[in-house]
């Protein structure tokens, strides 16, 4: 018969790596199989350390382990490997946002440039409109400058000579009856 080593519950405590508080509040849980009543107090058998995942030598215990860590490396492995391609993928992203952004920047400065040509173009069209309004304005000018010299001159009141009008009524009193015309000289 194999014999069955068993420990105090502070030394079980030190050995799992939890405290004693934690211990006794499992007692009445999963632990209570391999709690005894010592000479000294309750004792636990050295395999409940498996529930905390200690081994003390145990060759269940070792295997179970072992087969564990052989499938956490193997997930950690898949778990790499799909990083690794998350990774991958992220810089490909990267790069083609990259690409984009560099094409938008030439796209961006070929409008700039021809915004430029634009503004100048209509600068130049602006200027242009300008002079062709004052020459307009300046042939308008000539043009009524022209006209008062065509025009007839203005009479003036000494040029002028009353007449005597040929009417048979009688002019009403503080009226004139005499018109104007010009002095034939």
């Amino acid at each position: 018969m194999e014999k069955i080593e068993r420990v105090t519950v502070s030394e079980f405590a030190k050995m799992a790596g939890v405290s004693r508080k934690t211990i006794y509040k499992r007692l009445v849980t999963d632990l209570s199989p391999y709690c005894h009543q010592g000479d000294s107090g309750k004792v636990l058998d050295i395999k409940a350390l498996e529930l905390f995942g200690v081994t003390q030598g145990n060759t269940k215990v070792t295997e179970r382990l072992q087969e564990g860590d052989s499938n956490l490396t193997a997930v950690l492995q898949g778990a790499n490997s799909y990083n690794d391609t998350v990774v991958d993928v992220l810089k490909e992203q990267l790069n083609t946002m990259q690409k984009n952004l560099d094409i938008l920047h030439e796209e961006l400065k070929d409008k700039n440039e021809q915004i430029r040509g634009l503004t100048k173009a209509l600068d130049q069209q602006q200027y242009l409109h300008r002079v062709e309004q004052q020459k307009v304005m300046a042939l308008e000018i000539k043009k009524e400058d022209v006209a008062v010299e065509e025009r007839p001159q203005e009479l003036r009141p000494s040029e002028l000579t009353p007449i005597k009008k040929t009417s048979k009524k009688r002019p009403k009193k503080g009226k004139s009856s005499l018109w104007f015309v010009k002095n034939s000289r």
